[in-house]
């Protein structure tokens, strides 16, 4: 009966590579899942300039998420995966919060800024991911 027991402990920790896989997962679904159907929109797709707002502010990223996904290991064994992971995750609430702001005052200045910042933090994240997965 101890060993059942200490097997079911076992096969339920969360430090498991399974559950670890599993959270990377569901927040990889989740996160950039919500990118692309906020910039398939072309930055909230409310005014006549959304799209070139969005095309300005996706150029920024992925030349951010270039130079970040090259950096992410350096920046990984520093701040190690579970503090890269939540620095990771930010970026994306930040840059759907941009478009929010675009689509409310018509300033673009926050939706570029936010995607710098989605470049810096998505290449973290994509590094971290692949470390734990």
């Amino acid at each position: 009966m101890a060993t059942i027991t200490a097997k079911m402990k076992q096969s339920l920790r969360i430090n498991s590579p399974h559950f670890q896989t599993f959270i990377m997962g569901c927040l990889l679904f989740c996160l950039p899942g919500i990118y692309g159907a906020i910039t398939g929109l072309g930055a909230g797709g409310g005014k006549p300039s959304s799209q070139t707002t969005s095309s300005d502010a996706n150029s920024i990223l992925y030349g951010a998420f270039t130079l970040f996904g090259w950096l992410g290991g350096s920046i990984l064994n520093i701040l190690k995966p579970r503090l890269t992971v939540m620095f990771g995750a930010i970026g994306y609430p930040l840059y759907v919060g941009g478009l929010w702001y675009f689509d409310r005052t018509g300033n673009s200045w926050f939706v570029l800024f936010a995607g710098a910042m989605l470049g810096m933090t998505a290449g973290c994240l994509w590094t971290a991911t692949g470390w734990v997965s």
